[in-house]
């Protein structure tokens, strides 16, 4: 468990009020698929202990809790990080639109692999081995200017839960066009 001051998250829900938390009484987190079990059990005992838990799991944690699920190398942020607050704080004031510039996005993946793993897909879902398969890839651009703007803009032309997360190395969004989020009377579920 690492201590760091100046983490913000936001979390927004489709039918409610956002919730937000900052300033962690401690953070968990790794990059390594080993201790990814471990951190799961952290972060359950901190909610157990009154505590509330936000924060993210990468889908390349999977190898921690399932090492028969291959995952893809050269991870860039940690498999699992959680803040871990004593509640929610209050809302941050409105700034208004601030000026920002977004590049056209750039796929991280070359039209020929992933032509090659859309066929290899295929394959398994006909040899039975799966019925669904999320295929996501990364996508990358230049930005410059204010991230809350972009996030806005971003939250806006969503229908489902967003979530924004301000950390160590900058801002990272995480929006859905389902709603992953919901919020019951002391809970919120993914």
């Amino acid at each position: 468990m690492n201590t760091l001051r100046n983490v913000a998250i936001q979390i927004d829900f489709a039918d409610s009020a956002p919730l937000y938390f900052q300033d962690p009484v401690t953070i968990i987190e790794t990059d390594n698929p080993e201790e990814v079990d471990t951190c799961m059990r952290k972060i359950q005992s901190a909610v157990d202990n009154g505590f509330y838990a936000a924060g993210y799991v990468a889908y390349e944690a999977a190898e921690g809790l399932r090492p028969e699920y291959p995952v893809a190398p050269g991870v860039e942020t940690p498999l699992i990080w959680f803040g871990i607050f004593k509640s929610p704080a209050a809302p941050p004031e409105e700034q208004g639109k601030c000026p920002f510039h977004l590049s056209n996005w750039k796929l991280s993946t070359t039209e020929r692999d992933y032509e090659k793993n859309i066929e290899r897909i295929r394959r398994a879902i006909s040899r039975g081995e799966t019925y669904q398969v999320n295929y996501t890839a990364r996508l990358n651009a230049q930005f410059l200017g204010y991230a809350r703007s972009l996030y806005e803009q971003l939250k806006a032309s969503q229908k489902g839960g967003t979530v924004r997360i301000c950390i160590r190395d900058g801002t990272r969004f995480f929006l859905s066009p389902r709603n992953f989020f919901f919020s019951g009377r002391e809970t919120v579920c993914l």
